[in-house]
């Protein structure tokens, strides 16, 4: 508990002072300035008794042990007014530097035995853990010259910023088969049908024809048709670049972190349409490694697994992955390989080692749309046409990669960071819906 001295108190001075230098001394102005000198004491007197004596007020922070990467999430608070009297505050609350946000200010009136509820939107850009600090409370009367520091919460309280659990709960497959309340899932019509047969079931308006089983239709008397499931236990990878060109920043995240968040969406789908889902990390050297499977605790260990990825500012090693790759699958597999090149000259470097990746597998390139140089092409520069010039190369060279590696039959996402997940979610679902994997 602290006594704070406000600025209403050092204009009080200032008042007295000027006063009593300006105007001419004598018995009637002593009396004044006399008189002042006391109101002011002893309404300071009774505003320190009235804060400090009988006076409580609990508070508590609210904020959940797992945060979501890059989505904006609450931070709830309470202030509980114990005693019958009527208080003006500021609550106070030191975030967590990785925020970058100053701190959360409110300020208000806390009326006798009142109950106040506060929140304020955070959203976290990096993964790792974050410190919530002291959370305080400085108490005032309306005009006061002081104010009373309270500190509602001592002990630091620690969150952990893991892969989006929100983005992932939202494109579960739960939610995909009602896609249409979700702008940019796509509901794929099935173009065919695997070879796993499922069961017979009465004919309804717009079932392949093909399908029907006329043995069935005939002893039932009805048009009966052949009910096939999608391949299960199919080997999918998702494959995160953590080197230098992945570390590029876009609205506040990385190019690493919208990878990690897609990667989980993709792996958590994968898993409920009951394929096996694992998950590889590299650089210049192997990172992680989480084999295919399809386990009950298969998800846990991604995530925990995405949560420990950090970029490394070295080059990536395509033969480490491709040997890796080699290794671990014994099956053709579908492969989502989240990388960025940045000219044709990176790209030729690695395109062997890609075709080779692709040659053995079904692999989906994913390449990020830089919009930023997008939006300085359509600005007026005026005389800078060099950069202009400039950026409109790089852009062109970006479109020709997408289309060297889709002519050499290579699946590709060309997309903005912040469509990834979207995208990536729409290609899965494709190749699930037409056979292809």
């Amino acid at each position: 508990m602290k006594l704070f001295l406000t600025y209403r108190f050092y204009l009080a001075l200032l008042f007295l002072a000027l006063l009593s230098f300006f105007v001419e001394i004598n018995n009637n102005v002593i009396y004044v300035l006399a008189l002042a000198g006391f109101a002011f004491l002893g309404k300071l007197m009774i505003e320190i008794q009235y804060l400090f004596v009988n006076t409580e007020v609990l508070g508590k922070r609210e904020v959940r042990e797992q945060l979501s990467l890059g989505d904006p999430q609450e931070v709830k608070y309470w202030i509980k007014n114990t005693t019958g009297k009527t208080f003006m505050f500021m609550l106070k609350d030191y975030l967590p530097f990785q925020i970058q946000m100053v701190g959360f200010l409110h300020r208000g009136k806390l009326r006798a035995n009142e109950l106040l509820e506060l929140k304020t939107i955070v959203t976290p850009m990096e993964r790792g853990e974050y410190i919530f600090d002291a959370l305080e409370i400085f108490l005032s009367t309306p005009f006061s010259f002081v104010e009373r520091k309270m500190i509602l919460v001592a002990e630091k309280e620690k969150a952990k910023v893991y892969p989006s659990q929100i983005q992932m709960s939202k494109y579960s497959l739960a939610n995909v088969k009602n896609t249409q309340k979700y702008y940019g899932v796509k509901k794929v019509r099935r173009v065919g049908h695997s070879y796993e047969f499922d069961h017979i079931k009465s004919y309804v308006m717009g079932d392949d024809v093909r399908s029907i089983n006329w043995k069935a239709t005939s002893r039932r008397n009805e048009l009966m048709v052949n009910h096939y499931e999608d391949e299960k236990s199919q080997a999918i990878y998702c494959v995160v670049d953590k080197s230098r060109t992945m570390n590029m920043p876009f609205n506040g995240m990385s190019l690493v972190d919208y990878a990690v968040n897609a990667s989980l969406v993709i792996c958590n789908n994968a898993l409920q349409y009951q394929d096996r889902a694992g998950l590889i990390t590299f650089s210049n050297v192997l990172g992680n490694v989480v084999p295919a499977a399809k386990s009950i605790k298969q998800l846990g260990v991604i995530n925990e697994a995405l949560y420990h990825q950090k970029y490394r500012n070295t080059e990536a090693n395509y033969e480490l992955l491709h040997y890796s790759i080699k290794k671990l699958t014994r099956k053709r597999g579908l492969f989502f390989l989240f990388s960025n090149f940045e000219n044709m000259n990176a790209l030729k470097r690695q395109l062997p080692i890609i075709l080779r990746i692709a040659k053995q597998n079904l692999l989906v390139m994913v390449i990020f749309e830089n919009y930023e140089v997008e939006e300085f092409t359509q600005r007026d520069h005026g005389r800078h046409l060099y950069e202009n010039a400039v950026a409109h190369k790089y852009l062109y060279e970006k479109e020709l990669m997408v289309k060297k590696l889709r002519s050499y039959g290579v699946r590709c996402i060309y997309t903005r960071p912040e469509d990834l997940t979207i995208n990536t979610l729409n290609e899965y679902l494709y190749l699930k819906s037409t056979g292809r994997i």
